[in-house]
């Protein structure tokens, strides 16, 4: 009655409740976004330790459906502070793509290993707008 005042149909009625029926079934899309982690491996681990770390993240990030895109081990390097009265670790860097829902596993698996004295994990997508005022920087 409220639509049919609008100059609503009970036929137009349908289409509509039709049209929203089949948008809210379109199977969704998992989209693949770009992460980069930086961990730092206790230094008593050797550094045979750390690439097993390393390892560890890869296979984890490629078994979770995600790729791999870059790796970089720095080495050992000192810390500017003590760290969990630490003064140096074993460095990694790693850019991968996957899904949102990966990032929760892959950060529940970090937080269970025990050589790694800090990690940060990051999203390495580029801002659509260019900023956070909408420029782009030079």
């Amino acid at each position: 009655m409220f639509l049919e005042k609008w100059g609503w149909t009970k036929r137009a009625n349908c289409v509509i409740v039709t049209s929203l029926l089949r948008v809210s079934l379109k199977p969704m899309t998992m989209t693949m976004k770009k992460y980069e982690i930086m961990t730092i491996t206790d230094v008593t681990a050797k550094e045979e330790g750390a690439l097993t770390v390393s390892n560890t993240i890869k296979d984890l990030v490629s078994a979770l459906g995600g790729k791999v895109l870059t790796s970089d081990f720095w080495g050992k390097r000192r810390f500017a502070y003590e760290v969990e009265h630490q003064t140096e670790g074993w460095y990694d860097i790693i850019n991968f793509e996957c899904t949102q829902d990966a990032v929760g596993k892959i950060k529940q698996k970090l937080n269970q290993l025990d050589q790694l004295v800090r990690y940060l994990l990051i999203s390495a997508e580029e801002p659509k707008n260019g900023g956070k005022d909408g420029k782009k920087s030079k």
